[in-house]
This record gives structure tokens, C-alpha cells and sequence, in this order.
């Protein structure tokens, strides 16, 4: 059953609801910078025993450890991420359209992944957002690390959103590790 405008505009409002109410949490990882105008989110997780080009490929299947919270749709299956020049993180939708998340920048694997856009309620403030996520040998595993900068002029401060996106990153991130290391 596709949804009609006003359940997309109520769960929009849910969605920025959720994300500052969790800014209101300590941070979970690092915002490394903040000022008026936009900021930058460093998560890291090791890997054990999972090579670099495994946890690249676990990463880029998307919709297998996304947080179904953090979606329009409700169903993190509906995620999915195109491994081609200007690829599209996108989502369906029940009503047979689609969210475009983010666009890939760079596709190198095993190595990097690098995505243009802004996530969640970021989008709809016409921001610039960049997400690069590098994947490198750590002992016997794969160190993940993923960074997003924010920054574009907004009435709202883009500084006092930057400990939700981390927080909501943070959780991503730790779904993302639980998923690689049961992946066989």
C-alpha cells in the first residue's frame, strides 16, 4: 500500500523529532569540528578477521544493516547502493518512488567509498554533505573509518546538529560492524 503525502510529511517530522532528541545524548564517536555554518562526524570500528575488501563489500550492501528507524520507508531492505559513477544510495518506496539519500563520488575498492549528499532531515535543508568511508588492513582484520562533513549556510546553526548526525551515525556504524562480523 503506498503512502499518501501526509504520512510522508508525518514521518518527516517524526524523523527530525528523533534526531533532536538525540542531540540531546552525549555523543557516541567524535565531532571533530563544529562552527555556525557546518561540522564533521569521525566514527571507527576494527574488524576482526574480516579483510578490508570483505568489509567493503558488507558495507556497500546497505539495506542488510541500515537502521529501518533512519528510513523513509520503514525497511531498511529497501536501501540500496549503485557501484557506478554517480551510483545512487537510494530507498523505495512503497508507493513505487524512491529517496535519493546520497550519490557516489568515488567507488575504490577495497579501499574507499565516497558519497555526496545530505542524510535525513539535512536533506531538506539544502546543505552539502560529504561521507568518505576508508577501509584499511588492521592486524588480522579491517579498520572502517567514516567521516561526514556537513557545511552550507542555515538559519537552524548547523552546529547544534552535529551531536544527533553523530549519534545516528555511531548507532549505523555499530549495526554495520555486527552485520560484517557475522557475514560469513
Amino acid at each position: 500500500m503506498g503512502r499518501t503525502p501526509g504520512v510522508l510529511v508525518r514521518r518527516a517530522a517524526a524523523s527530525i523529532v528523533a534526531l533532536c532528541a538525540l542531540a540531546a545524548l552525549p555523543a557516541l564517536a567524535a565531532v571533530t569540528e563544529k562552527h555556525p555554518d557546518g561540522f564533521l562526524v569521525e566514527q571507527r570500528v576494527t574488524l576482526a578477521g574480516v579483510a578490508p575488501i570483505d568489509a567493503y563489500i558488507r558495507f556497500v550492501q546497505i539495506g542488510s544493516w541500515w537502521d529501518p528507524e533512519h528510513t523513509i520507508s520503514g525497511h531498511a531492505e529497501n536501501m540500496s547502493l549503485q557501484q557506478f559513477p554517480g551510483g545512487c544510495w537510494c530507498e523505495q518506496l512503497d508507493s513505487g518512488g524512491f529517496v535519493r539519500h546520497m550519490d557516489v563520488l568515488v567507488d575504490d575498492p577495497p579501499r574507499r567509498l565516497r558519497l555526496s549528499g545530505g542524510l535525513g532531515p539535512l536533506q531538506e535543508l539544502a546543505v552539502n554533505g560529504v561521507m568518505t568511508v576508508d577501509f584499511s588492513a588492521a592486524g588480522e582484520g579491517s579498520q572502517v573509518r567514516l567521516s561526514y562533513r556537513v557545511g552550507g549556510s542555515t538559519q537552524v546553526g548547523l552546529a547544534r546538529l552535529a551531536p544527533a548526525v553523530d549519534g545516528v551515525l555511531a548507532k549505523a556504524l555499530a549495526r554495520y560492524a555486527g552485520f560484517a562480523a557475522a557475514t560469513p
